[in-house]
């Protein structure tokens, strides 16, 4: 994953967070930097799909519930730019 979609994930939920504890007092600041941490923490371990289907140490039933979620994305992509340009 590139850095800059990393970082950029990151701005948005520190974003996220200053409008979120502004608007509930009462709600720990902590409880938002534990949330984005472990927000960050996930973005930063994400791994390729696509990679992930070529591996070979991959079981055969993951490997084939990667490749639907795979398919039924573009699927979406595709449609929605379709949808876009009429």
């Amino acid at each position: 994953m590139p850095w800059a979609t990393v970082m950029r994930a990151f701005f948005r939920s520190v974003a996220a967070m200053i409008v979120m504890s502004s608007l509930a007092g009462c709600t720990s600041i902590s409880y938002y930097a534990q949330s984005l941490k472990g927000h960050v923490e996930i973005m930063a371990a994400r791994q390729d799909v696509e990679e992930l289907i070529d591996d070979p140490s991959i079981p055969g039933t993951l490997r084939a519930r990667m490749e639907s979620a795979s398919a039924i994305r573009q699927f979406a992509i595709d449609e929605l730019a379709a949808s876009r340009q009429q």
